[in-house]
């Protein structure tokens, strides 16, 4: 299932952030290991799906539940998508931020936060931006087709294409302090109107792309849940996989149920329920096999998660029981608690699949 880590708070400036499933460090080759796709001849072209999306083929389009072929094409064509959201995205947000704490406040002697736009220090010519758009482009005549998927590709690639050479030009109006031979006259009336503009444009392509990979990781999760139990039955990898996807379920139930201040307690209970089950019946599972190895012979990697699971069914247990009758006094707190308990479940699972657990 995809390696999913929720967005810093720093993205888009939500409140209560949409969540997002990444392959860590952009690590795809374990990303296709745990959806039981590398070595399938697929690892090398673009990736990705959305939910309820034209990106199955035959029957799956008429919907029924996609072929497996099908499914491992989609989750390689997602390769395309969540490397640029790892490498590209995640950096352009970042970089937003200090810039905008910088501008316009500097323009009447306030502190410049801002460093630069680049993505990584060790980055020349643009590589990783480029790189980006150009795979996106490409992963969007990728099959299976999905229009949503592609059109938020082609969308991201456009803006990121068209904010690049902003960026260049006021990086080095800034690294140069042209700002003193002019007073911040081109920053002013010029580049700043238009990096607010750009980076406005770019943000909703951002959102956009953002929802498509997280609608096509969850279809490709559930089909590759699927498949493990027709293959193994529900042993240690069919739980592996449910917890996490159960845990993206819930943490997305949970944000929905809390929107604008108010809480809709019975779905935060729902959240909490769901993610409860798929945990006792891992659990279950775990005691009733307690010497069971992988192919490998190490422990899986549901052995080592449990903890991890625990606190953020914790967490969910703590928002419903604090918001009770519809008290929001803890709403934030709990929710920050959601999302970290949510990240260090996500971490740690990553590092378990990379390192072969």
């Amino acid at each position: 299932m995809p390696i999913l880590k929720k967005a810093g708070s720093v993205l888009l400036g939500l409140v209560l952030l949409t969540v997002i499933f990444l392959a860590k460090d952009g690590d795809v080759q374990s990303l296709l290991r745990d959806l039981g796709l590398s070595g399938n001849g697929q690892a090398n072209t673009a990736s990705g799906p959305a939910q309820g999306g034209p990106a199955q083929s035959g029957s799956a389009q008429n919907g029924s539940a996609p072929s497996a072929t099908a499914t491992n094409a989609l989750a390689a064509k997602l390769t395309a998508y969540i490397t640029c959201l790892n490498r590209v995205d995640v950096a352009m947000h970042n970089n937003y931020e200090p810039y905008s704490r910088s501008f316009p406040a500097a323009f009447n002697g306030g502190t410049i936060y801002h460093r630069s736009f680049k993505i990584a220090p060790y980055e020349v010519d643009n590589s990783f931006t480029k790189d980006c758009a150009a795979g996106l482009v490409t992963a969007s005549k990728t099959a299976p087709a999905n229009s949503e998927l592609d059109g938020a590709g082609l969308r991201y690639a456009e803006a990121l294409t068209s904010l690049v050479p902003l960026l260049n030009e006021t990086d080095d109006y800034l690294n140069q302090q042209n700002y003193r031979d002019d007073g911040w006259r081109r920053m002013r009336e010029e580049l700043h109107p238009k990096i607010t503009a750009s980076f406005a444009t770019f943000f909703d392509a951002s959102d956009r792309m953002r929802a498509a990979v997280e609608s096509a990781n969850l279809m490709v999760a559930e089909q590759r849940l699927n498949d493990i139990e027709k293959q193994d039955g529900r042993a240690y990898r069919w739980h592996e996989l449910n917890v996490m996807h159960r845990a993206r379920l819930s943490l997305d139930r949970t944000e929905r149920a809390v929107q604008n201040g108010k809480v809709e307690t019975a779905e935060i209970e729902a959240a909490e329920q769901s993610f409860g089950q798929a945990l006792d019946g891992a659990r279950a599972y775990i005691a009733a096999n307690p010497t069971v190895t992988t192919r490998l012979g190490n422990k899986p990697v549901l052995f080592y998660i449990e903890s991890r699971a625990v606190d953020f069914l914790t967490a969910l247990k703590t928002l419903r029981r604090d918001t009770a009758g519809g008290d929001t006094r803890k709403l934030g707190p709990d929710m920050k608690r959601i999302t970290e308990s949510f990240n260090g479940l996500v971490d740690d699972y990553n590092l378990r699949v990379k390192n072969g657990n």
